[in-house]
């Protein structure tokens, strides 16, 4: 099965959209289409993005919908652990890549399988 490590630019375009592309990804994450890790520091940038006052002008939703949009995400999820590899990313066989995707902030989620970094 993939893997992927979704970032917050992803889960803030699919709170935003809810027909996008984006929506659309977690939505098979959510039918285990593939294997969605969340890393809780990009659960908490997403909420804090959503304040954004250039985005709040554009789109409406309550500070409700963003505190129950993070546990959302938190409860659906896999919890990746920042700064070390997850467990199911080791058990990935070489047919199964991980599908790494971007990672915010100083520190780095590996995505790393038998062959070395993807």
């Amino acid at each position: 099965m993939l893997s992927a490590v979704v970032d917050s630019t992803v889960l803030v375009s699919a709170f935003l959209s809810k027909q996008g592309a984006a929506a659309a990804l977690l939505a098979r994450a959510v039918s285990r289409a593939f294997t969605c890790f969340l890393a809780i520091d990009i659960s908490e940038e997403t909420q804090c993005a959503l304040h954004y006052p250039h985005i709040r002008e554009r789109y409406t939703y309550t500070d409700e919908e963003i505190e129950a949009y993070g546990g959302y995400l938190r409860g659906t999820f896999q919890v990746a652990i920042v700064g070390s590899v997850p467990l199911e990313l080791h058990a990935l066989r070489e047919e199964e890549p991980a599908i790494p995707t971007c990672v915010s902030g100083p520190e780095e989620v590996s995505t790393e399988t038998s062959r070395g970094p993807l």
